[in-house]
């Protein structure tokens, strides 16, 4: 299995164009990488998967068709997805712009409320926009939130569906989560297909209700 920090220390080039620089992020089969664009001379933020053992033709193909109709997404509240490949055959990764400012979740118990407005305006727009393009973020959190410089609010980490969560699930042969569950919704629990859009309203709700009150709104049980 490869390691990331490996290349970072041996100062390899990650996909032979970028410098990986540290790890920012990260979840149960991927992390976030800062790292730099030798080509375009840009630093740019790498989502990498990392299924342990090698993926198929067929999931191979699932990331590459689905990486490049995220690429093609264009909206003000979503990070714009600027690029993706697979390093060496085996980690498929998708490249982002930087956002340095934090997110959302620096906003708990600390917010003005034309402040909150607007989070709940920009942050409606990206979902809006995410499921008119039939994508279901499916992990929706202050954390998956994020502020620009010019102080927008841009959501992350969205994209992934239930069919390429479903290809990480066999190549790693365990159990790959669809969200976080203190913001997960009732329909995510269910034995039906949880890759709706209703569950993003839920989790979009609960985000805002920590947002304001400081805590979610069923503890870590979210909706069992």
């Amino acid at each position: 299995m490869i390691n990331l920090a490996d290349i970072r220390d041996s100062k390899e080039k990650f996909d032979n164009r970028y410098r990986l620089i540290d790890k920012i992020g990260g979840g149960g089969f991927s992390e976030v990488w800062l790292a730099h664009d030798l080509n375009a001379e840009i630093d740019v933020a790498l989502k990498i998967y990392t299924p342990n053992g090698e993926l198929d033709e067929e999931g191979k193909e699932d990331f590459k068709r689905e990486f490049a109709r995220l690429c093609g997404l264009n909206h003000s509240n979503i990070i714009h997805a600027i690029g993706f490949g697979i390093h060496k055959d085996e980690l498929p990764y998708l490249a982002m712009s930087v956002c340095k400012n934090g997110s959302a979740k620096k906003l708990i118990n600390n917010f003005e409320e034309e402040q909150l407005w607007t989070f709940i305006e920009q942050v409606a727009l990206g979902l809006q926009y995410l499921h008119a393009h039939s994508i279901t973020h499916q992990d929706i959190k202050p954390d998956n939130i994020l502020i620009n410089s010019d102080g927008q609010y841009l959501i992350i980490d969205f994209g992934i569906s239930t069919k390429t969560r479903n290809t990480l699930r066999k190549s790693t042969k365990g159990t790959v989560g669809g969200g976080t569950p203190w913001y997960m919704s009732v329909e995510s629990f269910g034995t039906e297909s949880s890759d709706i859009h209703a569950r993003d309203i839920w989790a979009f709700g609960a985000t805002l209700y920590e947002i304001i009150t400081g805590d979610v709104p069923f503890g870590q049980y979210g909706g069992v």
